[in-house]
């Protein structure tokens, strides 16, 4: 009976040790999820229009609601009120409209939202999100028709980023003409489920180039890809594709990526278009410098500086890390139709 007794003590102690080291592994990775498993996705913002807002039906001179659930699944922090989401009715048929304000949400005019939306993190894998309300009035139809169908456009205009860090080889010797244990081997970098934004790093290939001296030089040949369902643009020209007061954007303004990448902390010299452009208000413009994508993707060398501490052809391969930080503006809309009709 004492022995029955000793083993069942033994084994409730062995299963309370066996729990509090599982609480232990769940709390360090944060519910589950660690951050290689939150950096994944190929979507920024997301919306969607709640169930009857606006209704399918509704009537002349009479007030109804457009509702909007708006997420963040990327992993970029909007802040500031940096994003919009624009209304787009037929002002014909629209007698009002106006968005509500409140906490996170501002109106820069009557169908114009600004707001902040945090992305996901460890502790919130899922992201952010906000419910964006509109109050609109049916105007009056043609005396003649009985009904008259109608849609609404919403549009979502936000400054993204997408960021990449790694671990790379370096090898100052890769045609192996030293007989020597190398700690590392260079190999490519492939991404099939992105970084968490829309737009991806799927690829990144790794050359080490003899030079003249007695040194080394590593290059990349880094591929981006727009993978989510909307339009890419300057970082600088996000707002302004939502809003009736931005003017009109030229092609200059889409297709355009800010890319910057560093090894070892050292900034690489990568291969961007200098699209300073002059005009009358400003004739000598500060060079920017983008990757431009072509039917949604793109290819940006990256090398390694010659004025930055030399890489000897002596030295052991080793491994060191790497960076890749993409800025963009990004767009993207969303239709329902609706109905109005005679009281």
């Amino acid at each position: 009976m004492r022995n029955t007794r000793k083993d069942a003590l033994m084994i409730g102690a062995l299963l309370l040790a066996t729990l509090a080291i599982s609480g232990c592994g769940t709390s360090q990775q944060a519910g589950g999820k660690n951050i290689q498993d939150v950096q994944t996705g190929t979507t920024g913002l997301e919306m969607e229009f709640l169930k009857n807002a606006p209704p399918k039906i509704v009537f002349e001179k009479t007030l109804f609601p457009v509702m909007l659930r708006v997420k963040n699944t990327g992993t970029y922090h909007i802040a500031e009120k940096k994003a919009i989401l624009s209304l787009g009715v037929e002002r014909d048929y629209i007698s009002f409209i106006n968005v509500e304000e409140g906490g996170r949400i501002s109106r820069n005019n009557d169908n114009e939202a600004m707001f902040t939306l945090e992305g996901k993190t460890p502790l919130n894998p899922k992201g952010d999100e906000e419910v964006i309300t509109y109050t609109v009035e049916a105007g009056k139809i043609d005396p003649q028709s009985e009904s008259h169908p109608s849609t609404i456009i919403a549009s979502l205009c936000y400054p993204y980023e997408t960021k990449l860090a790694a671990s790379v080889c370096i090898d100052p010797d890769p045609n192996n003409v030293r007989p020597i244990r190398k700690s590392c081997t260079v190999q490519d970098l492939s991404y099939s489920s992105g970084q968490g934004a829309p737009v991806a790093i799927t690829k990144v290939e790794i050359q080490v180039l003899p030079t003249a001296s007695e040194a080394v030089k590593p290059q990349f040949l880094i591929s981006i890809e727009n993978k989510g369902k909307g339009e890419v643009m300057k970082f600088s020209a996000a707002d302004a594709a939502c809003r009736r007061t931005g003017g009109a954007l030229t092609y200059r303004e889409f297709n355009a990526v800010e890319m910057h990448a560093t090894l070892s902390g050292q900034d690489l010299e990568c291969s961007l278009r200098n699209e300073a452009v002059a005009d009358e208000s400003n004739p000598k413009p500060d060079a920017q410098e983008f990757a431009r994508l072509s039917s949604g993707k793109g290819v940006v060398r990256c090398s390694y500086p010659d004025d930055a501490p030399a890489i000897g052809k002596a030295a052991e391969s080793y491994t060191a890390p790497f960076t890749i930080t993409l800025s963009y503006g990004y767009t993207q809309s969303l239709t329902t139709d609706y109905a109005i009709k005679k009281r």
